[in-house]
């Protein structure tokens, strides 16, 4: 699960189990950034005409072309986020875009707070379709509006720096955060946008399950003076089948943002009981007995597992339902009969294996 109640997330129309579906097949891409060229907001439009666009954006939506109604869409917020700025400012972007979107009937996600704000449109009768992110941003004297990368993948959060831009600060940079469904769950996926010479955010870098560690959950963290990307994912392991709710080994990856982009500063694996066992079977099954042992509270233990062929190929491990990966006790199954109860003891900060005696699979 990627978290999603931070303060500055808005996720409209559908609830977090909604599934963007589709594999970015093209969606990763580099596109031609168009930045919306809005028509003069010196004088607001009447409700007439505002009513009017509003059925008109709504008709391309009934269309069925989503890259163009979310251009509309887009278009149309970008306009009215205008005529705000030019009474005020500092008025509350979420809060307008949200109003608006209600009144257009238009699903979107929305990651961001004012001068930085994202928006992920759908068809809210039918989310799978796909999604078209688009990026508002202030400059120094107004408003900017254009498509960005990530079409077809679930946005959770948004972050900005230098926007607008400050003398002796950060280089202007936006960073989203988005999530690809998999058959494990989701695959966090960075992207971060530059400012280009002729004003327009192009793409700067994408960061995916190499560098963020595969299936799991990440978030932004900021603090005074610098924001980090946190992200706790899994990959799957050998000799063990593992569900998306099944225990795994989960590793987690930090992620600073610096004046070059993301660097990595911090690459560990979280100690668990689950990971001690991961790592036995996997000692034995490289005949690595000093591994195994190191990993045991007793070498009887070693001995048991030996006897009983845990290393030997006899088809893959699965933790038992329901199984908690962090307990004291856990039962472990494999092929149609075997079915082992191990128990754990923590020492300092890792688990070692205390115990492991044969029980049923009635379990499963």
């Amino acid at each position: 699960m990627i978290p999603t109640g931070r303060p500055r997330l808005v996720v409209l129309a559908l609830a977090l189990a909604v599934i963007l579906a589709s594999a970015l097949a093209t969606g990763c891409g580099r596109r031609k950034f168009e930045p919306v060229q809005a028509d003069s907001t010196s004088a607001a439009m009447s409700p007439d005409s505002f009513s009017i666009r509003i059925r008109e954006v709504q008709s391309i939506w009934e269309t069925g072309n989503g890259e163009e109604a979310s251009k509309a869409t887009a278009t149309l917020i970008l306009q009215d986020f205008r005529i705000h700025h030019a009474i005020d400012p500092n008025f509350d972007w979420l809060s307008r875009a949200n109003e608006l979107l209600d009144s257009l009937g238009v699903g979107a996600e929305l990651a961001g707070d004012r001068c930085a704000l994202a928006a992920n449109f759908f068809e809210r009768s039918d989310p799978a379709k796909g999604s078209w992110p688009w990026l508002f941003t202030c400059t120094t004297k107004s408003i900017d509006a254009q498509a960005i990368e990530g079409r077809d993948l679930r946005m959770f959060e948004v972050e900005s720096r230098g926007v607008p831009p400050e003398r002796g600060g950060p280089p202007p940079g936006v960073a989203a955060l988005f999530g690809r469904r998999g058959s494990n769950g989701y695959q966090p996926l960075l992207m971060e946008w530059a400012k280009a010479a002729n004003g327009s955010w192009t793409l700067k870098k994408t960061l995916g399950p190499d560098s963020l560690g595969g299936f799991g959950s990440a978030e932004f963290q900021p603090a005074d003076t610098t924001i980090e990307l946190v992200a706790r994912t899994y990959r799957p392991i050998p000799r063990f089948d593992e569900c998306a709710t099944c225990p795994h080994v989960y590793g987690v990856r930090r992620l600073r943002w610096m004046s070059e982009g993301f660097v990595k500063v911090e690459d560990r694996t979280m100690p668990s009981p689950y990971y001690a066992f991961v790592r036995f079977v996997t000692a034995l099954s490289l005949g690595d007995r000093e591994m195994a042992e190191e990993l045991a509270t007793d070498r009887e233990w070693v001995e048991v597992a030996r006897r009983e062929g845990f290393g030997e190929s006899r088809g893959n491990w699965r933790a038992a339902p329901s199984t908690d990966e962090t307990a004291h006790e856990m039962v472990f199954l494999r092929g149609k009969t075997e079915a082992w109860r191990v128990a754990f003891a923590q020492m300092g900060g890792d688990w070692k294996i205390s115990g492991i005696t044969s029980t049923t699979q009635a379990i499963d």
